[in-house]
């Protein structure tokens, strides 16, 4: 099976799934040392 990949600049609309993917990695323990999930907080200033 010949299967291809597409390598591209990450868009602000990945950045949920790739928070999801890292805080499983966290969450499992065997990658890295970290122990705390990533958490966005949206902050709204008014300018």
């Amino acid at each position: 099976m010949n299967r291809m990949m597409i390598i591209r600049k990450y868009d602000d609309k990945d950045i949920e799934q790739m928070i999801s993917i890292w805080n499983e990695i966290v969450e499992e323990g065997v990658a890295f040392p970290q122990e705390d999930n990533i958490v966005i907080v949206a902050i709204l200033m008014e300018g």
